[in-house]
Formats: structure tokens, sequence, C-alpha cells
């Protein structure tokens, strides 16, 4: 993955397999393990009556993943990770600089046997994610990027 990031928008190599390849696996270990220790429910003290607050953690639902071209897998690391932690499904839309990169991070979730729906790429322009933002099954939107 980090040579196809390097073909598709010039980053270096050495860079590349950092910012795209081992950083980005790192982070979503990270978030797999705060996964494992989250609790659906949560028993407080509340801080002002008696008797017993509870938490409930419950996913969003469906989130857009908006990425740009210059970090494309570390910056889907930082979307990908806390909403699969939370229970959330996702789309991906990659930006159209490194479709390539987003479409073969699709194969490699295929490969892991990452349930169908769980995590969906999906190419296009801004006409595209102007619909994806708009889309009424879409739950929240993590964006980076400019206009």
């Amino acid at each position: 993955i980090a040579r196809l990031v390097t073909r598709e928008m010039g980053m270096p190599l050495a860079q590349s397999e950092f910012h795209n390849a081992a950083g980005p696996a790192a982070l979503l270990r990270y978030y797999a393990g705060i996964a494992r220790g989250f609790e659906p429910e949560e028993r407080r003290a509340p801080f002002a009556f008696d008797g017993v607050a509870v938490v409930r953690r419950n996913p969003v639902g469906v989130v857009a993943a908006i990425v740009p071209w210059n970090f494309p897998m570390m910056l889907l690391a930082t979307k990908l990770g806390p909403a699969l932690a939370a229970g959330c499904t996702v789309v991906v839309k990659p930006a159209e600089e490194n479709a390539l990169s987003g479409s073969l991070l699709g194969e490699i979730l295929a490969a892991a046997r990452v349930p169908a729906g769980v995590v969906d790429v999906a190419a296009g322009g801004p006409g595209f994610a102007g619909a994806l933002v708009r889309h009424p099954h879409v739950d929240k939107v993590a964006f980076t990027g400019s206009t």
C-alpha cells in the first residue's frame, strides 16, 4: 500500500512506509485495544443527586469518512479506527488522486474477512462527496481537507 500511494501522489517511499502502512496499522491496533475494553453500559455515582447514573455507549450509525490525498492511509486510520471501535459502519471516500490505494484497502479488508458492509470504499469526485454528506442514511461525517 505504501508503494501504491507513492506511485499515486509522489510521497517519498520512506515516508509512505510509515505514514501509509506502519503508522496506520499501529493506530488501528490502538483503537482495537480500546474497543476491547469498552463496556456497553457503565454505572456511575451521579454528580448532583442520589442514585445511579447509567452511561450507555451506542454506535451513531453510518460514518462517511472523507479522506484527503496527502496522507491518505494515516488520515483514514484516524477516522476508521474510532468509528469501528464505537461499533459503526463506515463508507470511505478516498481522494480522487489516490482512489487506487482506497480500492486496495477494500481488497485488504475483504482478505481480512471484515464482513461485507462494515467498511465500504466508494471513489468519486466532489459531487459524490456532497451526495454522501447529504445522504439520509449517513449519521456522521469525518472529513479532513480543504474546500
